[in-house]
């Protein structure tokens, strides 16, 4: 069951996030859409991102290609379309990686401090950083 609820969670993520970024012609544009789209997707779901809860568990061996790839996958594709607006591949990549990241570990504390405000920020603040970059 939790297969198929991994499953639907991807898909979810390949056509609202992924998909928009992998194919967008304004670099800047993807970001905002992204960190909407995340923001509010997370939001719906009291904070909880099921593919990092994975890592916790004992589930952790099952899952972990699916893990492996939800996450590298996001990373991927942020980082190409950081490259498309401008931004040195490396630099992109590590961007990405640390906006990611940033992401993830946001959901982390806004749930132990139970303050939605945190995530909020968070979101707010790498979006004007991946902005920033591509200025």
């Amino acid at each position: 069951m939790a297969g198929a609820v991994l499953a639907q969670v991807r898909d979810w993520f390949d056509h609202q996030v992924f998909e928009p970024l992998r194919t967008a012609d304004d670099a800047a544009q993807a970001v905002t859409l992204m960190s909407q789209v995340v923001e509010e997707y997370f939001a719906s779901r009291d904070r909880v991102c099921l593919f990092a809860a994975m890592t916790l568990g004992e589930e952790q061996e099952t899952f972990a290609r699916e893990v492996r790839s939800y996450f590298a996958d996001w990373v991927s594709v942020l980082a190409e379309t950081l490259h498309r607006g401008g931004i040195a591949e490396s630099d992109a990549a590590d961007l990405a990686v640390d906006a990611v990241a940033a992401i993830q570990g946001g959901l982390i504390m806004t749930r132990a401090l139970d303050d939605d405000a945190v995530f909020t920020g968070i979101v707010s603040r790498i979006d004007r950083r991946l902005h920033a970059a591509l200025t």
